[in-house]
């Protein structure tokens, strides 16, 4: 088994790769079959295009397109590949771009948007992926709560919406500036509400940084 990032798997499909997340098995009703035609449908170059679901198994399997360089965290994390501020300019607006045409779509929301759901395409495309189908969206990984908006962790709203996709875009912009995680779990000592103010200035000097490399 290959895996891409620690959410999708690579498999073959006749002479293609193609990625595939598994989802428990559950009863499809026909208003989630009439969304997997409209996603079938849903084309844009910064949406990962969903190629079908497979049924048969223990598992619901989503089936995507197949994206060469791999997930947008691991390109960020990568330190042997340079990002000046126009490069990460570009995969930012290739995120906005993507969640734009999400929202402004009958699925209307992400809910799962993070570094590891964007893939990056041979021609370093950022493309969302993971998006759609209501009953499938939950967050199954623990990872998955560092992206997550405070009013979903808090369960004082149900569903993920526009707004909390704005507050993973948010942290995503966060990792390609700093190219650092947003929440460093593994040197934090601090509880999230300390502060002595070596965190917020380390990122202050790094966003002063870039907006000088970008001329704002």
């Amino acid at each position: 088994m290959v895996l891409l990032g620690d959410r999708f798997e690579v498999r073959a499909y006749y002479s293609d790769n193609v990625l595939i997340t598994k989802h428990k098995q559950v009863e499809l009703k026909p208003a989630e079959y009439d969304s997997c035609v409209k996603m079938l449908k849903m084309d844009h170059e910064n949406i990962n295009k969903f190629i079908g679901l497979s049924l048969d198994g223990p598992d619901i399997i989503k089936v995507w397109k197949f994206c060469e360089r791999g997930t947008l965290q691991n390109v960020i994390s990568s330190n042997s590949m340079s990002i000046d501020a126009f490069f990460a300019i570009c995969l930012i607006k290739d995120v906005a771009e993507g969640m734009n045409y999400i929202h402004q779509s009958f699925v209307s929301y992400i809910g799962s948007l993070s570094s590891a759901t964007c893939l990056v395409s041979q021609g370093w495309q950022v493309k969302i992926s993971d998006y759609g189908l209501d009953l499938f969206t939950n967050i199954s990984q623990q990872m998955d709560f560092l992206w997550t908006a405070p009013e979903l962790l808090r369960h004082s709203i149900k569903k993920p919406s526009k707004h909390s996709d704005i507050y993973s875009f948010a942290i995503i912009c966060s990792e390609i500036i700093t190219r650092r995680p947003a929440w460093n779990l593994e040197e934090r000592k601090e509880k999230v509400d300390d502060s002595d103010g070596k965190n917020d200035n380390v990122f202050a000097n790094r966003v002063n940084s870039f907006n000088v490399l970008v001329d704002i």
